[in-house]
C-alpha cells in the first residue's frame, strides 16, 4: 500500500483566538495525508499563543516556533515559517490562515492534482464565508497568461500547496531577501507565485473550492466581493502603490536571477518602464494582453496605465 503524502502545514497566527479552534479542527480532520503543523505566532495579545502552547504540549504533530519580535506583517510571518521548515521531512508544503475552514479532502485533492498535472504549485478557488452565514463562490481558475504572475496572485495563499522541488528553490530566495537591505514583499502569496512562474515552475489553479474563506474586518486582503472592497482596491491603485509593488517584484526577481533554476522566464528588459507615452503604449501592447487573467482586470490595468494613474 502506497504511503500517504507527508505535508507540512504552515500556519501564521496573530490575535486569532476567536477563529483558531474551528480552523484547527478542520486541519485535524484532513484525510488520506500525513501532516505536521508548524505555527508561527506574531505576538498575539488575545490568548492565541497561550492556547497554541498548551495544544503543542499535548500533540506531537504540532510545532510552535519560539517567540520572536513581532513583525506586524502577515507576509513576514509566513516568510519566517517558510524559512524554518525542514524541507527533507516532507513531500508537500501547504499554507494556512488562522480563520478559515478546510473541507476534509482539501490536502488530498491538492496532492493528487500536483502529481496528476505534473506541476509544482497549486492554488484554488474558494467559497467566501461571511459573518451572517452567507457564502459566495470566488472563482480563481481563469486561464493563466504569460506575465500574469507579475500582476496578481493565483488565489488566496491559504489555498497554496507546493512541492519540495519548488520549496528548495524558493527558500534561498527568501533567505537572500531577508539578509539584504531590501524591503519585504507586501503579499507572500503573490510573491511566491511570481517567483514560481519567473523560475519556470508550472502552477495549477483548481476551479473546485475546498475551503470556506472567512470574511471579516481583520482580513489582510479578503475576497474582493462587493462595491466597497473594489473601491478600496481602486483607491490603492490610484495612489500608485499597486504598480510600485509590481515593479518591486519584477526588479527583485531580476536581481536574484542567479538563484533561478533552468527554464526561467522573464519580460523583455525595459517593458516594465512606463515613463512617457511611448513606453506606456509599448507596455499596453506587449504586456497588458498577457498580464491579468480576467478580461476586466486587463481593461483596468490598461486604463490605469494610459491615464497615468500608475506612475
Amino acid at each position: 500500500m502506497k504511503a500517504p503524502p507527508r505535508i507540512a502545514i504552515l500556519l501564521a497566527t496573530f490575535n486569532g483566538r476567536t477563529w483558531i479552534e474551528e480552523q484547527l479542527a478542520s486541519i485535524f480532520a484532513q484525510r488520506q495525508v500525513e501532516w505536521t503543523l508548524l505555527i508561527a505566532d506574531d505576538g498575539s495579545t488575545d490568548g492565541t499563543r497561550e492556547y497554541l502552547e498548551a495544544l503543542a504540549t499535548e500533540r506531537d504533530d504540532i510545532v510552535l516556533l519560539p517567540p520572536a519580535p513581532p513583525s506586524g506583517s502577515s507576509a513576514a510571518n509566513f516568510s519566517r515559517l517558510l524559512r524554518n521548515v525542514d524541507l527533507d521531512r516532507f513531500d508537500y508544503f501547504a499554507l494556512a490562515d488562522q480563520d478559515d475552514i478546510w473541507l476534509p479532502d482539501k490536502l488530498a485533492r491538492a496532492c493528487m492534482l500536483l502529481r496528476r498535472k505534473l506541476v509544482e504549485g497549486y492554488s484554488a478557488s474558494v467559497e467566501a464565508l461571511f459573518s451572517d452565514g452567507r457564502r459566495s463562490m470566488v472563482s480563481k481558475a481563469s486561464p493563466q497568461h504569460r506575465h500574469d504572475h507579475y500582476f496578481e496572485s493565483p488565489g488566496p495563499g491559504c489555498s497554496f500547496v507546493m512541492s519540495r522541488r519548488l520549496m528548495e528553490q524558493l527558500v534561498p530566495v527568501l533567505d537572500a531577501i531577508a539578509s539584504s537591505s531590501s524591503r519585504l514583499f507586501a503579499y507572500h502569496d503573490w510573491f511566491i507565485y511570481a517567483f514560481a512562474r519567473r523560475a519556470g515552475f508550472r502552477w495549477h489553479i483548481d476551479p473546485t473550492p475546498m475551503m470556506l474563506y472567512r470574511q471579516h474586518d481583520n482580513n489582510v486582503l479578503g475576497a474582493n466581493i462587493g462595491l466597497l472592497p473594489r473601491l478600496r482596491r481602486m483607491k490603492r491603485i490610484r495612489s500608485g502603490w499597486y504598480f510600485d509593488e509590481v515593479r518591486w517584484q519584477y526588479e527583485t526577481l531580476e536581481a536574484l536571477d542567479a538563484l533561478m533554476p533552468a527554464g526561467k522566464t522573464t519580460l523583455e528588459p525595459g517593458l516594465m518602464n512606463i515613463a512617457g507615452l511611448t513606453a506606456r503604449l509599448r507596455f499596453c501592447l506587449n504586456v497588458v494582453p498577457q498580464a491579468r487573467r480576467r478580461l476586466r482586470d486587463r481593461l483596468w490595468l490598461w486604463v490605469g496605465v494610459v491615464s497615468g494613474v500608475m506612475r
